[in-house]
This record gives structure tokens, C-alpha cells and sequence, in this order.
């Protein structure tokens, strides 16, 4: 059983011009919140004039970007993202269109310890036990798993009508 270290949320910003420029920009360039929640971009880019998409009187280009600290909380909602550094000159407004997603937070030792309790006892499909194991190892993300079996309250497909 390894630790879960949490991941980085991603998504996209767009950043906003008066006239269309070459604009290069690398993990110096930050974006922010409000709340202080900083992203860089996931990878260095660089754009042309060319590259940018008009938007009323303004210009855009799209940045690819990520949160700098794996965490939950960094799945920030739609035009949370306000700000940028200095570094990037001549910006006109910053925004994220849409809901960044993926960042999941590093599990505490309590945490660990209660997976790594489950996880290595019991691994078979034929147990709740087994079942609940294998779907928190192989999928990320789940809250709750609630296991059904054949008469159950639950599963109503195992009751035929007559």
C-alpha cells in the first residue's frame, strides 16, 4: 500500500489583451484567486498574434494551467481566477471559463492507516470487503461505495414478477 500524495487541479485560463501580441509564457508566470490559490502554467507556451481569438474589443489566447499544491480546494469554480503576476505585461483581465477539476488532497495518517487496514486483508470480488478494497485502490475520487448483493433490499432486479 502506497500513500496517496494528493494531485494538482488543471484546466484553462484566458488571458485577455487589448491587441494581439507574441506572449510566451512558463512556470514564472502565476495566476490567482482571490482567495490567494496560486497555478502556474502546466507547460511552457508560447503564442503569436496569430494564436489569439477575438472577444468583443478584446483578445485572448487559452493558457493550460495547474494548481502548484495538490489539493482539494484548488477545484476552484468558474471566473474564480482574477489575477496574474506582473511578469506577463499588458494583460487586460484574467479568468478561468470553466471549473478546474482533478486536484485531490495528500491523505493524512489517520487516512492512510484506515486504507492500508482494508486494503490488506482482504482482496477477493466475492466479499463486500474485497469489493470496497478494489474499487478505492483502482478508482480515485470516490466518496462512499455501498455494495449490493443478490436479495438485498436494494436489488430489485433479482425479484421477478410473477
Amino acid at each position: 500500500v502506497t500513500r496517496n500524495f494528493g494531485d494538482v487541479a488543471s484546466g484553462v485560463v484566458r488571458v485577455y489583451y487589448s491587441v494581439p501580441q507574441a506572449v510566451s509564457v512558463d512556470a514564472s508566470i502565476l495566476f490567482s484567486t482571490s482567495a490567494g490559490l496560486q497555478f502556474i502554467p502546466s507547460e511552457p507556451q508560447t503564442f503569436v498574434e496569430s494564436d489569439f481569438v477575438q472577444f468583443g474589443e478584446l483578445y485572448y489566447i487559452s493558457v493550460d494551467i495547474q494548481s502548484i499544491v495538490p489539493h482539494i480546494g484548488a477545484n476552484v469554480e468558474e471566473d474564480e481566477i482574477k489575477f496574474v503576476s506582473e511578469a506577463l505585461p499588458n494583460v487586460v483581465k484574467v479568468t478561468n471559463p470553466n471549473k478546474l477539476s482533478g486536484g485531490i488532497s495528500e491523505e493524512d495518517n489517520r487516512q492512510f492507516l484506515d486504507r492500508a487496514e482494508t486494503s490488506l486483508s482482504e482482496r477477493s470480488l466475492n466479499t463486500k470487503r474485497g469489493i470496497h478494497t478494489n474499487l478505492f485502490n483502482n478508482f480515485t475520487g470516490l466518496a462512499s461505495v455501498n455494495v449490493v448483493g443478490y436479495r438485498d433490499p436494494e436489488m430489485h432486479s433479482s425479484r421477478l414478477p410473477s
